[in-house]
């Protein structure tokens, strides 16, 4: 897999709120070597 696509509003952040765990599921996503 090249990248991951993830749709911002409503997946990670909600009225610019982070939904709980979004920011590790990202890092977590990053650490692994994926691009985002």
């Amino acid at each position: 897999m090249a990248a991951i696509l993830l749709d911002v509003d409503g997946v990670l952040h909600v009225s610019g709120e982070p939904i709980p765990g979004a920011v590790e599921a990202v890092n977590r996503l990053r650490a692994d070597g994926h691009r985002l």
